[in-house]
């Protein structure tokens, strides 16, 4: 009979199969890649398609190579299930007994990997319940999801779990939640060398037991009030997670829960302040606490914590345009920061004055531009040039001041001495010494406003522009500037240099143009095409661009190249022959060329191929 039965038409199947689909014959043929001819031929039982059709016709109809030789599907292979999966994938309690939790079946599974395969709440809680310390089995953080997510933190009463190199975490009662944070590289690093406890723990848990927290509708009231309330011993919340969960809150837009976290977290922090120092007396001075972490320390249960918010949540709630809840979140942080050393984010003014900004529809992008440049009150020299907009930058240089003493010169020059004095009080409380305006100068500034002796402002002023001459930012212009010999020459200086800023923009904007424009490969395909004059020409403009931008020359081409070659076409270097000399010599030669290109004069001196390829390589690398 051969490979195909008679009592089978393949041709019929093939038929049967097309106009399950809806196609013509002409349809199929197109997909195969075969004349509608031959699947009309095949249909017919005259003839079956070639045995390298099959896999495409069956891939195509979605079926077995049998089914369509044979018209039979093949049995379809039973597969058998341990017990153990079966129990918890149908999540039937009733099937534990008999089930060893220690067994793995031929998958090499054992109940535990299936319950948290299927997430079987019913199984995992019968399990806890009949069986003492079987939750251990279960990674710690799985079990304390599972806890959550069942409503049973009661079963991780008496739980410990190994944490490695013989650490451990072990609940006396379910509410002992501060155990959560601990973390086995923190809890090694216990000891300094003094013998003193230094390492602050840790927090164990991880953003998707927050986010199931915060999202899952499955725990309950009861729950919450475990997680979010008192702990046992203890005067204070769960401090150490509460940020991560306030976080969690508000990436979820869940209002309820954030508002109720923000109200615990500020009674929270007003008990710490209240009775703190109650904490340290009795205990020897010695510090038990610290913003969101728990120290191991003397005194034990009896520690307290400040909840802080987190930076990555004060900057959503500026970047959402949130600015009421913005203000709670930074009104909790600067609380921490007024009462207690450690130093909680706080955003910046220019962060806050960036982010009102963006959500001002009747601002415009290139004001947007402008102001992020401009920190607290004076522009960012480098900050500003990275817009590469020179439209941009000429508005920004008149209208902001590139250096602290312009920006106090200027008050001084419009007679804005409250203003002025303002700044030097605060100043005078922040100022650290190393700083061009120190609280000494500062203080004497101030002193000379109230006294109304505007010069000794003008002679301190001077003072602490001689402490702090440069201007900000590494950007570095090629004009000369004049150095100002007293207060009166200051805005003169700062005004110079900020037209040097503008023609050395206007020169590297240029230069980014011409050379992004004249490449390397522009000048070879050019050269391939035999039009020389172009590149020659062409190369120049390259030249006396770089020239002009990153050598800092003044003048024609022809005055910027002498200069340039007087510098580099010395044969000796000192060192020997110097190999620049030879292509200088070149670019010589290439200035001639073009001149006598450009002026129409008597060509001369023609560079030939090879010459005008090593003005190429050699301009094409100068930076």
């Amino acid at each position: 009979m051969g490979i195909f039965s008679k009592k089978h038409s393949i041709g019929k199947t093939i038929a049967e199969l097309r106009k399950s689909k809806g196609w013509t014959q002409v349809e199929l043929a197109e997909k195969l890649q075969v004349s509608d001819k031959a699947v009309s031929k095949w249909e017919k039982d005259n003839g079956a398609p070639s045995i390298e059709f099959f896999p495409a016709i069956a891939e195509l109809f979605g079926v077995s190579i049998d089914y369509i030789m044979t018209g039979k599907e093949p049995e379809r292979e039973v597969i058998t299930i341990s017990k153990a999966e079966l129990c918890a994938k149908n999540d039937n309690p009733a099937m534990l007994d008999g089930i060893d939790i220690n067994h793995k079946d031929e998958q090499g599974k054992s109940l535990v990997d299936y319950i948290l395969q299927y997430q079987s709440f019913k199984v995992f809680v019968k399990l806890c319940e009949s069986q003492k310390g079987s939750i251990t089995k279960f990674p710690i953080l799985d079990a304390i999801k599972l806890s959550i997510l069942t409503n049973r933190l009661d079963l991780l009463r008496g739980a410990e779990f190994s944490l490695g190199r013989s650490y451990s975490a072990r609940w006396k009662f379910e509410t002992e939640k501060q155990l959560l944070m601990l973390a086995p590289q923190a809890i090694a690093e216990k000891f300094n060398r003094e013998g003193e406890y230094s390492a602050k723990l840790s927090c164990l848990l991880t953003d998707d037991i927050f986010e199931t927290i915060v999202c899952d509708k499955r725990i309950n009231e009861d729950t919450f009030g475990i997680l979010l309330g008192k702990q046992p011993n203890r005067q204070c919340v769960w401090y150490h997670v509460f940020p991560y969960l306030i976080h969690q809150s508000y990436i979820h837009c869940n209002e309820k829960m954030l508002r109720r976290l923000l109200t615990l977290s500020v009674e929270n922090n007003q008990y710490a302040y209240d009775n703190m120092k109650l904490v340290r007396d009795s205990y020897n001075g010695r510090l038990n606490y610290a913003p969101n972490f728990f120290f191991m320390a003397a005194g034990g249960n009896r520690g307290h914590g400040l909840v802080r918010i987190l930076e990555e949540t004060i900057k959503l709630a500026l970047e959402r345009g949130d600015f009421a809840l913005f203000k709670e979140f930074d009104d909790i942080n600067r609380a921490i920061q007024a009462y207690y050393d450690f130093k909680p984010y706080i955003a910046s003014d220019y962060e806050i004055k960036m982010a009102k900004l963006k959500t001002d529809q009747s601002v415009t992008q290139d004001e947007l531009t402008i102001q992020s440049t401009v920190h607290d009150g004076i522009v960012n020299i480098d900050e500003l040039i990275e817009t590469k907009n020179i439209g941009i930058i000429k508005a920004t240089l008149q209208r902001y001041p590139i250096h602290q003493v312009e920006l106090l010169a200027l008050m001084l020059k419009n007679n804005e001495m409250r203003r002025l004095f303002e700044y030097m009080v605060d100043k005078s409380g922040t100022a650290r010494y190393d700083e061009p305006l120190n609280k000494e100068y500062a203080d004497r500034i101030a002193r000379a406003i109230i006294k109304n002796d505007i010069d000794e402002v003008k002679k301190n002023l001077y003072y602490v522009y001689q402490k702090s001459p440069r201007i900000n930012g590494k950007f570095k212009i090629g004009r000369t500037i004049t150095t100002p010999h007293s207060f009166e020459d200051i805005l003169k200086y700062v005004d110079e240099y900020k037209q040097g800023i503008i023609q050395q923009c206007t020169f590297d904007i240029e230069k980014g143009k011409v050379v992004n424009e004249l490449t390397k490969e522009y000048f070879e395909s050019e050269l391939k095409k035999g039009n020389t004059e172009i590149v020659i020409i062409k190369l120049c403009v390259r030249l006396e661009a770089i020239l002009r931008s990153s050598y800092h020359y003044e003048g024609d081409f022809s005055e910027m190249l002498d200069k340039y070659c007087s510098q580099h076409g010395q044969e000796d270097d000192g060192w020997g022959y110097n190999q620049e000399a030879k292509f200088v010599k070149y670019l010589q030669k290439l200035r001639m060329c073009r001149n006598s290109i450009v002026h129409a004069e008597k060509k001369k001196d023609m560079l030939a191929l090879e010459e005008i390829q090593y003005c190429i390589d050699y301009i094409c690398n100068l930076k």
